[in-house]
């Protein structure tokens, strides 16, 4: 079973151990990944029904930055 911790709370777990440095740029992304972890976790995993509308598609968000600002780092604890 998967740990459900947020998002949010796993960052800054992981900068209170030392693992991470506490970057203001992360942060400030991590509510929109929250969002998303939050979306995917509630989401119907199939339509019910041979006539049942398919579920919504959970909207997704697109990081980009420069190499090693830790994006994948950041998608890596999203995953998690």
């Amino acid at each position: 079973m998967r740990d459900m911790s947020s998002v949010i709370e796993t960052y800054a777990t992981r900068v209170a151990a030392g693992a991470l440095e506490a970057d203001p740029v992360q942060e400030a992304m991590l509510p929109a990944m929250e969002r998303v972890r939050a979306d995917l976790a509630a989401a119907p995993v199939k339509k019910r029904g041979f006539f049942a509308k398919a579920p919504d598609p959970v909207r997704g968000m697109y990081l980009w930055g420069g190499v090693g600002r830790g994006k994948s780092m950041l998608m890596d604890i999203l995953f998690d």
